[in-house]
Parts: C-alpha cells; structure tokens; sequence
C-alpha cells in the first residue's frame, strides 16, 4: 500500500497531501502505512487519541511494542484528557515537546483575546507545524460510538456557534 499511494502521488503529478493523520491506533489496531507513507512522501505523520497503555498496563508484548515505536516515530501525538497525557510523558518522556493535549470542552470566555490576535496566531501555528495560509484547516472528530459520545459533540457544535460569533 504504502509503495502503491507514493508512486500514486509521484506518477499522477499531483501534491502529496500536507499531513497523514492516523486516529485510535493502539496495541491491537496499528497503522502499518502511515509512518512509512508519510516518510516516503515527506509530510508530518500525526497520531491523534493512541491507545497509550498507563505504566501498570503496559507490556512487553509485540503489539504494545510496535504501538510504543509508531508514537515515538509520529511527528504530534494528539490527546483528548490529562490522563493520556501523563501515559505518554511516561512512555516516551523525551518526546514531550511532541505531545499536544487538547481538552474536549473550551472556555468560550477565554476566547476572545485569542480571535482579536488570530492572524499572528494562526501564523505563528502555520510555522510551527508547517501548515499552508492558503488553505482551510479542518478540525475532525469522531467516531461516536455511544450516545454520551453523540452527547459530547452536540456540546462541541454548540460551543463552536457560540464560537463563530467572538
């Protein structure tokens, strides 16, 4: 597959995409293209809520191994609660600075001086994490998987119309 998407990049002239993304990787469920596709197409490889295993669940099982090597070998690890957080300081504590904790429920209040200073945020975040100006970003959520999980992204959507109007 991964030799497949980069020749498919290559020989259809057309852009690699900016960023590969891969979600709810774990011991059980790993992504066997995402690190080497993005490697060979030069783009960031980002992992976003990984299974960590906490330090008294972890293991030296084959697959808790290869998990331990995709989110060492990820660009950004993207997670939802300080608890995944405090896993992956553990796991890997010399990749801090590639650990982005993002609480699932925003204080609109402390939003505002933020939108006043958006174009030099938004710019200083295209640098950081080479992210095109010219294009939209798009935030992604999901799966649902229960109704308290449907719950959670109706008070997402509600914050966000709340948010659209700072």
């Amino acid at each position: 597959e991964v030799a497949w998407l980069t020749d498919y990049f290559r020989s259809a002239q057309r852009p690699p995409p900016d960023i590969w993304i891969s979600s709810l990787v774990s011991c059980h469920a790993a992504d066997p293209i995402g690190p080497a596709a993005s490697a060979a197409l030069g783009i960031p490889y980002v992992l976003v809520q990984p299974s960590i295993p906490t330090a008294g669940t972890a293991s030296g099982n084959d697959g808790a191994d290869r998990l331990r090597r995709t989110i060492a070998g990820a660009d950004a690890t993207i997670v939802f609660s300080t608890a995944q957080a405090e896993s992956f300081r553990q796991m890997l504590p010399e990749q801090d600075d590639r650990l982005v904790l993002l609480p699932p429920f925003i204080d609109l209040s402390r939003l505002a001086p933020v939108v006043r200073r958006r174009v030099a945020l938004r710019a200083a975040l295209s640098r950081q994490h080479r992210i095109r100006l010219d294009v939209p970003w798009l935030i992604a959520a999901g799966p649902m998987s229960s109704d308290a999980h449907l719950d959670s992204f109706r008070v997402v959507a509600r914050a966000a119309v709340l948010a659209s109007a700072l």
